[in-house]
């Protein structure tokens, strides 16, 4: 039995011979078809508006600038509006510091915007 299942694998593969390279493959029973891989899955990547470092978006904490223009952090990932992420406190304090985040954001922060923001990076 298990001489003949050879045979029949051998001669399906003389046969795919003449076909594309791309679709010769024998599945784990022996059948012509083409191989399937498992997928990778896609992990999105975000850059920091203070140190430039890319990171996954789960590592990071995004700002949003809501579009009535309130500006807070955004735990979710999620809200509505323009949003720029940073590393942590020590990134956000760098990037308030040299204008980075009202940059990318769109709008110029006011001093209850940075004290809000600081409050809560420190509680994220």
């Amino acid at each position: 039995m298990a001489e003949v299942a050879a045979a029949a694998a051998a001669e399906a593969v003389a046969r795919a011979a003449d076909r594309p390279s791309s679709h010769i493959a024998l599945g784990p029973q022996g059948h012509f078809g083409r191989l399937r891989l498992p997928r990778k899955r896609h992990i999105p990547e975000r850059t920091c508006v203070a140190c430039g470092n890319r990171k996954p978006k789960e590592e990071l904490v995004r700002i949003a600038r809501s579009p009535e223009g309130t500006v807070s952090v955004d735990l979710s990932g999620k809200a509505p509006g323009r949003g720029a992420y940073v590393c942590g406190p020590g990134c956000l304090d760098t990037a308030l510091g040299r204008g980075r985040l009202a940059r990318s954001l769109g709008q110029n922060l006011s001093a209850s915007d940075l004290e809000t923001l600081r409050v809560e990076a420190v509680q994220a």
